[in-house]
């Protein structure tokens, strides 16, 4: 198949090499080029703009915010403007539904097929090609870009029309944000009651409050005071900022959501927006006045 893709983050990027290891043709386009040095190294096609990605069967882009989604898709350069009918576009990256719904009504009028289509799982499972992905779109489209999505994804679900695929990435962050919030309170609570919080993580780790956001933000980040990072926060926080906006359009009501999106704009606010999410530690281990690392 004839591939573009468009965003070589650390999600993006070891996407992109699944691709291409799977056989394919696979046209790139980055504004920062190390990614796209290395995977032309490894045979794939340079795109020097977003309008030389379009002529692939498939076009998929993994983006940060959805500003930089609307340009791509958009734009007079952009992929809509240029891909010809009947190629399908696929975006990865995690928008509100407005973008979507925007994005997939100006697809359909030039017969171009589209699937909002989020993920979850973290560089890690990008890399192994195991990601969960969300899908808004037709069924006709999702048949067509099926054996596309089976080399970067082990959980796929076809949700709803457009839009649908991203509503359901929402509920995934607010819970992400939420438990990110909270095990950072209940960590820097033990400790400062005297406990040593790699016991607390090994109890923790086998009780009720067991989650996969303990488990990649304690034992490997939090505990070893390595905050790089897998997944920003500043990622989370625009994300938990789309989830509160999408609640008021709504006319639901996310108050744990909403403080949630505090605290993390307040660790954003000292510095830890480009540390990883479980930097939001931080500021509430400044105020309490211990850290939360294992005793020796």
């Amino acid at each position: 198949m004839r591939l573009g893709f468009i965003g070589l983050g650390l999600m993006g990027l070891p996407m992109a090499r699944n691709l291409l290891k799977a056989g394919h043709e696979l046209t790139v386009h980055n504004r920062s080029q190390a990614g796209v040095e290395e995977l032309v190294a490894a045979g794939a096609t340079r795109a020097a703009t977003v309008g030389e990605v379009v002529a692939a069967d498939f076009i998929m882009t993994a983006l940060p915010v959805p500003e930089t989604v609307e340009e791509i898709y958009l734009g007079d350069g952009g992929l809509i403007a240029n891909a010809p009918p009947g190629s399908i576009l696929i975006d990865f990256s995690t928008n509100g539904i407005d973008t979507a719904l925007r994005c997939g009504a100006a697809a359909a009028e030039k017969g171009i097929g589209y699937l909002d289509a989020p993920m979850s799982g973290g560089p890690a499972r990008a890399e192994d090609g195991s990601l969960s992905i969300m899908l808004g779109g037709s069924e006709e489209d999702f048949a067509k870009a099926r054996p596309v999505l089976d080399i970067v994804g082990g959980s796929i679900f076809l949700c709803g029309p457009v839009g649908a695929g991203t509503a359901v990435k929402m509920a995934n962050q607010l819970i992400v944000g939420v438990t990110n919030a909270a095990v950072a309170e209940a960590f820097v609570l033990a400790t400062k009651s005297g406990v040593d919080p790699a016991l607390v993580y090994e109890v923790l780790n086998g009780a009720v409050a067991q989650s996969a956001v303990m488990t990649w933000t304690i034992p490997d980040s939090t505990l070893k005071r390595d905050f790089d990072p897998r997944f920003s926060l500043d990622l989370l926080t625009k994300d938990l900022g789309l989830i509160t906006d999408m609640g008021k359009a709504q006319g639901v009501r996310l108050a744990v959501t909403t403080m949630a999106e505090v605290v993390h704009r307040e660790a954003q606010a000292q510095g830890e927006g480009s540390n990883n999410v479980s930097a939001i530690i931080r500021p509430l281990e400044k105020l309490a006045g211990v850290e939360v690392r294992p005793r020796d």
